[in-house]
């Protein structure tokens, strides 16, 4: 008996998040100045003169495992056993280790 372990896995990347803050006291005096200079119309074009600061997040990759055990017998009828374990690390080490009992037991 012996077996084979495959993952049939695949790895993606979340996407990157890009935050963008502005200082509120910056606005404030942008737009006072603006109003005093212009009016309204000078207040809204100072406000949004504002410096902005912007922060980059860049996703993190991220891997999914698809197990699958191939058990092979001395079984002319049926050789090969497959069981599919996905995403279990643990039923894998489980399963695994059941395995080698039997080797070291046979």
């Amino acid at each position: 008996m012996d077996c084979k372990i495959t993952d049939n896995g695949y790895t993606y990347k979340k996407p990157s998040k890009i935050a963008t803050k502005t200082d509120g006291s910056d606005v404030v005096a942008r737009s006072l100045v603006g109003d005093v200079i212009a009016g309204p119309a000078g207040a809204i074009i100072g406000g949004s003169t504002a410096e902005k600061h912007s922060t980059i997040t860049h996703g993190k990759e991220i891997t999914v495992h698809d197990f699958v055990v191939k058990i092979i017998v001395n079984v002319f009828s049926d050789p090969e056993i497959s069981v599919k374990i996905g995403r279990d690390h643990d039923k894998l080490d489980e399963l695994c280790n059941i395995i080698t009992l039997i080797r070291k037991n046979a």
